[in-house]
C-alpha cells in the first residue's frame, strides 16, 4: 500500500496529460467487398489495415459501425401491431463466426454460436448501467421487446419514467425510425487489449449467416413466426470499421505479449426432463465454465432470440428454462456448486436468487461500481450459471459433465443446454528491424 509520505521525487513520475500519445485519430476502413442489400450474405466480410513506422492501432478503442433498414415488406415503416423488433444485440445476430488475424495468424476466434457468445460476454463483463445505457442505445441491448419494437415503429410509444402525473407531459423515449445505425465492438479477446500495437498487418473476418436465415435472426417477434418478404424486410445499408490509431515510439526490435481470454460455446439437445448428464470436451486451459439453456428454434423461428438464454414449450407461449430444479457441473474432479443446486421457480415460489447471486460473485460483477444486471434482467435475457475453476497448473483436464433436472411435466422438447468454456491464451509477437517476424499463440 502506498504511504502518504511517498511523494513523487522525479518529473518522470508525474501523470501525463495525454498518456504519451500524439495525433490520435480514427481510420475509416471499408470492407474488402460490397456488403449492401442482397450482397451482405455473399461470403466473408474482411476488414484489413496495416500499421507502420510510429503509427499504432488501439484495439479497445476501435469499433464497427453498421447502418440498417427494417420495414414492412413493401418498404413502409413498421407499426407496433406488426409485432417486429430488432433482435437484442442486433449486429452479432447477423453473423455465425468471426476471427482476428495478425500477419495472417489467427489470434482470436469465435467459430460458432457467435450471438450467444457475444451477449454472454457483455452480460458477464459489463455493468447494468452499461447494458441499460450505452449498449441499449447503440446495439439494442434492452431485454424488453416492447422498447425495441417502439424504436422502429411509426406509432411507437415507450414512457421510461413518469416525471409528471399528467401523462400528456411525459416524454416518449421511442426512436420511431425505419433506418438506423448500430455501433458494435466484437467480443473477440483482442479488442480487450488496452495497449497500442505497432507495425503489424491486421484482419477482422466476419462470416454472415446464410441468405435464408440472416434476415430472420435480425429480428425478434411476438405472437407468430415472421416471414421475410411477407411480414417484414431487413437490409444492411453499409458497414465500416473505425480503427483508433495513435503515433508512438517505433518498435524496431523486441517481443510483445498479448493476454487473450477466449470463449467457446457448445450445445447439446435435451431429451428428458428427468435427471440426466451431458458430456463436453473443453480446452485444457479452461478457467471458468458457464451453462445456460436455450430454445433449439432460434435460427428458424423469429419468436426465439439466439441472444437470449431462454427456452419455450412446444406451443411457444411459456418459457421453461427456469423450471430447473437440480443442477451441477463436474470438471477436473470437482463439482460446482459443491452441493447440488436446487432452484425452483413455480407459482407462488421463487428460489432462483442464490443461483443469480453465485453467478454474479463468480463473475466479479457484484463488486463493480455499476452493479451487475438485475435479477429481473437476468431472467428476461435468460438465466445463466457461471463458476470459476482454479486448478493446479499440471491439471490439463478436458472433460466436462453437465447434470440437470427439470420439474415434472416440463416440456423440454425444444430445449438444449449450452456450455461456454472460458480459456486463456497468450500471443507472442516478435519484431526485427521494424517488421513482424513471428506471431504465435499458445494455451496458458
Amino acid at each position: 500500500m502506498t504511504s502518504i509520505f511517498d511523494l513523487k521525487t522525479s518529473p518522470n513520475q508525474l501523470s501525463s496529460v495525454n498518456m504519451g500519445m500524439s495525433n490520435m485519430t480514427y481510420d475509416k476502413i471499408p470492407p474488402m467487398r460490397d456488403i449492401g442489400g442482397s450482397r451482405f450474405p455473399g461470403g466473408q466480410i474482411v476488414f484489413r489495415w496495416e500499421m507502420a513506422g510510429q503509427k499504432r492501432w488501439i484495439p479497445n478503442r476501435s469499433f464497427l459501425r453498421f447502418r440498417f433498414q427494417l420495414s414492412k415488406a413493401d418498404g413502409t415503416q413498421l407499426v407496433v401491431a406488426d409485432n417486429v423488433a430488432p433482435n437484442m444485440a442486433l449486429v452479432s445476430s447477423l453473423f455465425q463466426s468471426m476471427e482476428f488475424r495478425i500477419n495472417d495468424k489467427t489470434v482470436s476466434r469465435i467459430g460458432q454460436n457467435l450471438h450467444q457468445v457475444d451477449t454472454l460476454y457483455n452480460r458477464m463483463n459489463k455493468s447494468k448501467s452499461w447494458l441499460d445505457g450505452y449498449a441499449s442505445s447503440t446495439n439494442f441491448y434492452d431485454p424488453d421487446f416492447l422498447k425495441r419494437n417502439a424504436d422502429v415503429s411509426s406509432d411507437g410509444l415507450y414512457i421510461k419514467e413518469l416525471s409528471n402525473d399528467d401523462l400528456n407531459l411525459c416524454k416518449n423515449s421511442a426512436r420511431l425510425v425505419k433506418t438506423f445505425e448500430c455501433i458494435y465492438q466484437p467480443s473477440l479477446s483482442i479488442f480487450q487489449t488496452q495497449g497500442a500495437l505497432p507495425c503489424c498487418k491486421f484482419e477482422l473476418v466476419l462470416v454472415p449467416n446464410n441468405e435464408s436465415s440472416y434476415k430472420k435472426t435480425a429480428i425478434e417477434s411476438i405472437g407468430a413466426n415472421k416471414v421475410s418478404g411477407v411480414d417484414f424486410d431487413f437490409n444492411v445499408v453499409d458497414g465500416f470499421f473505425y480503427g483508433a490509431t495513435v503515433n508512438g515510439p517505433r518498435m524496431d526490435n523486441g517481443v510483445c505479449y498479448l493476454d487473450l481470454e477466449q470463449i467457446r460455446c457448445q450445445t447439446q439437445d435435451l431429451t428428458s426432463a428427468s435427471f440426466g448428464q451431458r458430456n463436453f470436451d473443453v480446452s485444457p486451459s479452461t478457467y471458468q465454465l458457464t451453462v445456460g439453456f436455450q430454445d433449439k428454434r432460434v435460427l428458424s423461428d423469429s419468436r426465439f432470440s439466439s441472444g437470449k438464454l431462454k427456452s419455450y414449450n412446444q406451443a411457444g407461449d411459456q418459457s421453461v428454462e427456469l423450471n430447473l430444479n437440480r443442477f451441477f457441473v463436474n470438471y477436473a474432479g470437482t463439482n460446482r456448486p459443491q452441493q447440488d443446486a436446487d432452484p425452483s421457480f413455480v407459482a407462488g415460489s421463487d428460489y432462483t436468487l442464490q443461483m443469480y447471486n453465485n453467478t454474479q460473485l463468480n463473475n466479479g460483477a457484484i463488486f463493480d461500481s455499476g452493479s451487475p444486471e438485475s435479477l429481473e434482467d437476468w431472467k428476461e435475457r435468460g438465466a445463466y450459471y457461471s463458476y470459476s475453476w482454479p486448478r493446479d497448473s499440471t491439471d490439463r483436464s478436458t472433460r466436462v459433465n453437465v447434470h440437470n433436472q427439470f420439474e415434472n411435466g416440463t416440456d423440454i422438447t425444444n430445449t438444449r443446454v449450452l456450455l461456454f468454456d472460458h480459456s486463456k491464451q497468450v500471443c507472442m509477437i516478435r519484431f526485427e528491424n521494424g517488421r513482424v517476424v513471428d506471431c504465435a499463440v499458445e494455451d496458458c
